[in-house]
């Protein structure tokens, strides 16, 4: 037994006044007899002691009215398995670890569970005193901590809690409650707490294989444990394990689940893009909900343009794809978002993308002499619309090689019937692909494969020339035997989609070929009837590469000639130059990169800035890499569109999404709790759930020491006050009956 105030057990002195109003009663008085009065004398000695006895019992009773009456206001409280308390001689030290992620910006019939969840925390920081310390960790800051080292001003800890507001930043609780772990491991004081303040989202615990077992217990909400739960798992490496001596609040809002729908991802479909061709947007709608969406209108925004909308339909706890497409009608950066009508959570109803629509392309076009570049100039200029100034800018060399041009200034560089490379030269188009160039690349008559293995193919990682099928004089039997109608390059081409039938159709008279093979690292996007590759893409580096196994020459066959070679070749160029990364998913969070192949003009003196997506611009500094010049942005904390600037122009654009886990608005269970938790070494003994309300911190004291008895003295003093009123009643009603 413990008292709360125990200074009020001094009232207990007024116990002593009923006391001693009764001895006064018992004075003893002078006796005069009466002769008319000597009747008296005659009345039952049982009524007599009825009467004293009667006095005694009342006595008694308002003695213990005041005695519980004091209790009350002193608190008692029967000791549990926390015997500690704030205030009670011991310093404590607390770490109050707060779910700030967007699903906690979700409301329901209570309020907004941020909000419950904030005033939780200021609730918890209200039991603080004198020689106490506290932590303060958001869990959107990690791995920073929030406030550290612990502070003693709680008056400027509660502003910084009361400021606190829902974070796009997702962070898992279960890192958060190892952050905690780790700051108490610096603490000396006797009594050492962590409180866990969230909604307890199943998507957000941080593990997602729940353990039943058999021994052990699970920690309830009245502060035991129930069976069935999993016992302490073995620490993991480098895991901090927490002291048996602390304590752990999990603290929950939100009683119950709520519907959600979110779109979960978006992906650019094309990977070609010129202004007015079409280009088709894919995305993944998800209904976490428990009815039907039904013909939920999914849109698409150029900025603030409606560009494109439709209708999707997805049953409850399932996910559905849908593709629409629109036309850029300008060049330059898209800033697109796919937007899905307004539900329970609208932050997560949005989703960003990204891509540029060139202006200009730079391709310089290096052949051997005038018959290896005869048929590709003109096919390259083939492919502009007719009425619109072509997108490619294109510069042709003569020689061995690329000549003394600065490749930097290219954005594709075609290399078509080059005998040989110097190791100069062969240097000079490595670092261009890992840099981020296009490469295309046409064998001639006069080829050597050794010196293409050994100085351009072999380090690059790229299928090496195994020999040569077919003299020129007469056909070699091969043909196409499959085309990957599915790659970027066909997307346009032909008006209705073709078939593997078309393969044999499409294929041109081969008089001579490579012998080139794909690799685990290439695609082979048109495949020979001997299995070998007629045109093989590879990535290398930041760029990529286009490997076709026949030359443009009659001598090599009709491919010149072929309906097909025009379109393919100039969408093969376009491609390398635009399309063939799809930019890096970014989750707000993370760290954004930009990366600039050419540096703009002025550079040295340019100032660089970022400009995110709530228009405020943050400087950013240029750091050497391969590709040219990287810069680096972190943590990108907002989701949106950011767009890299060079003073008053845009030269990138990157765009950031939310974490879609959040997007699931179940709450996890108890036992998926108790995975995470016992899965860092908490014992059922130190864990407690708790409710947010009011009654919060009684409920804490009630936890850390037991359970408080005020409730039941006020209720024994109700009983002893309602005893007297009867003895009193019963008294006076025999007083009348015997007048």
């Amino acid at each position: 037994m413990t008292f709360l105030n125990p200074l009020l057990l001094f009232g207990l002195a007024a116990a002593a006044i009923p006391v001693i109003l009764h001895l006064l009663n018992l004075r003893k008085l002078r006796t005069v007899d009466f002769s008319t009065l000597t009747f008296l004398k005659e009345l039952q000695q049982s009524k007599v002691r009825r009467l004293k006895l009667r006095q005694i019992l009342l006595l008694i009773i308002r003695t213990l009215m005041v005695i519980f009456i004091v209790l009350a206001f002193a608190r008692p409280a029967m000791r549990g398995s926390l015997p500690s308390t704030f205030g009670g001689g011991a310093a404590s030290t607390i770490a109050i670890v707060l779910d700030d992620s967007y699903s906690m910006s979700a409301a329901d019939e209570s309020g907004e569970r941020f909000a419950a969840a904030r005033q939780a925390a200021l609730n918890i920081l209200s039991l603080l005193r004198e020689g106490d310390a506290a932590y303060f960790v958001k869990l959107s800051d990690l791995p920073r901590i929030t406030v550290e080292p612990a502070t003693h001003d709680f008056g400027l800890l509660a502003e910084i809690i009361g400021k606190a507001k829902p974070s796009f930043v997702t962070r898992t609780q279960r890192e958060g409650l190892a952050a905690a772990v780790a700051l108490m491991e610096a603490s000396r004081d006797v009594n050492r707490e962590i409180y866990l303040v969230g909604d307890f989202q199943k998507s957000s615990l941080g593990t997602n294989t729940p353990v039943v077992g058999t021994e052990g217990g699970r920690p309830d909400s009245a502060g035991g444990t129930a069976s069935g739960a999993i016992p302490p798992g073995p620490a993991s490496a480098g895991q901090v394990v927490p002291d048996p001596r602390e304590r752990l609040f999990l603290v929950g809002v939100g009683s119950k689940d709520l519907d959600n729908a979110s779109v979960d991802s978006v992906e650019v479909l094309s990977r070609i893009f010129e202004k007015n061709k079409p280009v088709e947007v894919s995305a993944v709608v998800r209904n976490n909900g428990r009815s039907a969406l039904r013909d939920a209108v999914v849109s698409v925004f150029d900025g603030e343009t409606r560009v494109a909308q439709s209708n999707i339909t997805v049953e409850a706890g399932s996910s559905g794809p849908i593709t629409l497409s629109f036309v850029p009608r300008r060049s330059g950066f898209f800033p697109g978002r796919i937007v899905l009508e307004p539900d329970e959570l609208e932050v997560d109803n949005t989703r960003y993308f990204s891509f540029d629509v060139p202006g200009r392309i730079r391709v310089l076009v290096a052949g051997a002499g005038p018959e290896d570049t005869r048929f590709l100039l003109p096919a390259l200029k083939a492919g502009s619309v007719p009425g619109q100034e072509s997108i490619l800018e294109i510069v042709t060399a003569r020689g061995k090689g690329p000549g003394s041009a600065n490749l930097r200034d290219f954005d594709v560089l075609v290399l078509a019937g080059i005998p040989a490379f110097d190791q100069a030269d062969a240097g000079r188009v490595r670092d261009f692909v890992d840099g981020g160039g296009g490469l295309v690349l046409f064998p001639g008559s006069e080829t050597d494969a050794g010196n293409y293995n050994s100085r351009l193919l072999g380090p690059m990682n790229l299928p090496v020339i195994r020999g040569t099928t077919g003299g020129g004089a007469a056909e070699t039997g091969l043909y196409f035997r499959e085309i990957d109608f599915d790659h970027p390059l066909f997307s346009t081409i032909f008006e209705t989609k073709a078939g593997a039938g078309d393969s044999r159709r499409l294929s041109p008279a081969i008089l001579r070929t490579l012998d080139l093979r794909g690799t685990p690292q290439s695609r082979s996007i048109i495949t020979l009837s001997n299995g070998n590759g007629f045109l093989i893409e590879q990535p290398v580096g930041a760029g990529r590469v286009a490997l076709f196994s026949t030359a443009p020459l009659l001598s090599w066959g009709d491919f010149p000639m072929k309906g097909l070679f025009a379109p393919l070749f100039y969408r093969t160029v376009v491609y390398l130059a635009t399309g063939a990364e799809r930019p890096s998913q970014v989750t707000v969070g993370g760290e954004l990169s930009f990366t600039l192949r050419t540096p703009p003009s002025g550079s040295a003196q340019m100032r660089y800035t970022v400009r995110l997506p709530d228009g405020v611009d943050e400087l950013v500094t240029a750091s050497p890499s391969p590709a040219g010049m990287l810069f680096r942005y972190s943590p990108a904390t907002l989701p949106g569109q950011y767009e890299l600037r060079g003073g008053e122009a845009a030269l990138a654009l990157r765009p950031a999404n939310l974490d879609p886990g959040e997007a699931d608005l179940r709450l996890a269970s108890e036992a998926d709790v108790d995975s995470m938790v016992f899965r860092m070494r908490f014992t059922p003994g130190q864990v407690r759930r708790l409710a947010a309300g009011g009654e919060l911190p009684a409920r804490i004291i009630e936890a850390r020491i037991g359970t408080e008895l005020w409730k039941y003295c006020l209720f024994i003093v109700l009983m002893l006050a309602m005893v007297e009123m009867y003895i009193n009643r019963h008294a006076r009603g025999e007083a009348a009956v015997e007048a």
